[in-house]
């Protein structure tokens, strides 16, 4: 949340020539070499989301994004010609497809090292066989954690200060802010709260539980997660589906045929009954913890504040 820091004033003040304001001193013939001032707040200590500490000597010139959200973070904050290394599954903006791949799910690490990075970004729980490969090594490792709005927000914000574009971070999350709370204030005194069911798919079925950025993310667009209690592992059964009848079925459009065919859940789910599936323009903007979050509430609120919510409470699975 911090400003960017700008160039030391005596940069702009000296104009002795040369050595400017740091000129050396000559005594009894020996020279003092002249005092070399930080530059836009280098070297700088980062703490990130573990906790652990990492050392920045100079403002990260190339980098290497381990997941797609790190990846969309780095190009809003306008350091997309520093990414040098990005997943298979880095896809937005359009640009990123052309960076050099350093794996996919399964990140190869020294693709990583070949790109002689000084700043890799990695994202904790997606990353952990990279992260831990890396921390072995002398390679600058900053490690973000998005499991909320708030560690969204956070996120960004780090990244900013790692790579001295606070200014930039603190922009966009202010605009992400505002384009949220008015989708909050739009809602304000609805009593629609539609039950939204995120389902990812149907063998097995793994949605999204309270807790969750998802969950957040439900909440913020004006509807109320059909889950709303823990269930292990995220997955439901078919019977569970049909007890908790959501109103709204969030899906790619893959799962939603899937989930067309799914045995009961034609007449024994609402949503499916009904046809209530609701899908983002982009399949990947609701799963993305990142610049792109203010969108994802926008286009589910917009989707729901046309849907009647059962008068019927569901049973709990």
């Amino acid at each position: 949340m911090k400003r960017r820091l700008f160039l030391y004033w005596s940069l702009v003040v000296c104009s002795v020539p040369f050595w400017g304001c740091n000129a050396p001193k000559e005594a009894s013939g020996v020279v003092t070499p002249p005092v070399t001032p930080k530059q836009d707040g280098y070297p700088r200590t980062i703490t990130d989301s573990r906790g652990k500490q990492l050392v920045l000597n100079t403002r990260p010139m190339r980098i290497v994004s381990l997941t797609p959200s790190n990846t969309e973070i780095l190009f809003a904050l306008g350091l997309g010609d520093k990414v040098l290394g990005v997943t298979t599954a880095c896809d937005y903006p359009p640009e990123a497809t052309q960076k050099p791949k350093i794996g996919g799910f399964q990140i190869n690490t020294e693709a990583v090292l070949a790109q002689n990075p000084d700043l890799v970004v990695a994202m904790a729980g997606l990353n952990g066989r990279a992260i831990e490969a890396l921390d072995k090594t002398k390679v600058p490792l900053l490690v973000l954690s998005a499991n909320s709005v708030q560690e969204t927000f956070d996120a960004i914000n780090l990244v900013g200060t790692a790579t001295g574009t606070e200014a930039e971070a603190k922009t966009l999350t202010t605009q992400m802010h505002d384009r949220i709370d008015k989708v909050a204030l739009a809602n304000k005194n609805s009593a629609n709260q539609p039950r939204v069911l995120m389902l990812y798919g149907v063998s097995p079925i793994y949605t999204t539980g309270p807790k969750s950025y998802l969950h957040e993310v439900i909440t913020l667009a004006g509807g109320k997660n059909a889950v709303e209690q823990p269930v292990p592992g995220d997955t439901l059964t078919t019977e569970q589906v049909i007890m908790l009848s959501p109103d709204v079925i969030v899906a790619g459009k893959e799962v939603v045929t899937q989930a067309k065919q799914v045995p009961g859940w034609a007449t024994g789910v609402l949503a499916v009954r009904k046809g209530q599936f609701f899908q983002p323009k982009s399949d990947t903007v609701l799963v993305r913890p990142g610049p792109r979050l203010p969108q994802a509430v926008e286009e589910l609120a917009t989707y729901l504040r046309g849907i009647k919510p059962e008068a019927s409470a569901p049973k709990s699975p």
